[in-house]
């Protein structure tokens, strides 16, 4: 099984990032710190695997936005609708 990793592209700072995506993998893994945004990282990290399968564990940084408790939106709101949309 061959393994993407990635972690810490902090997306929400960076005016612009294009993966240097490997020529095959199995399952794309990303080790949170997408963006503070909990449902524009699912929708990056979406993006980024384009149909592979995909492991993606949440950081310290996801749904920090505004102050609130990090994660905190993904029990209800648009970030758990993203979340529905690529999960199969």
């Amino acid at each position: 099984m061959r393994l993407w990793v990635l972690s810490d592209l902090h997306l929400d700072r960076r005016l612009s990032w294009q993966p240097q995506r490997p020529e095959d993998f199995d399952v794309l893994v990303v080790a949170g710190d997408v963006d503070n945004d909990l449902a524009r990282a699912i929708e990056c990290v979406a993006l980024i695997a384009d149909g592979k399968s995909c492991v993606y564990v949440g950081g310290n940084h996801e749904g920090d936005a505004g102050g609130e408790r990090p994660g905190a939106g993904i029990r209800s709101g648009p970030d758990r609708r993203a979340l529905r949309r690529h999960v199969a």
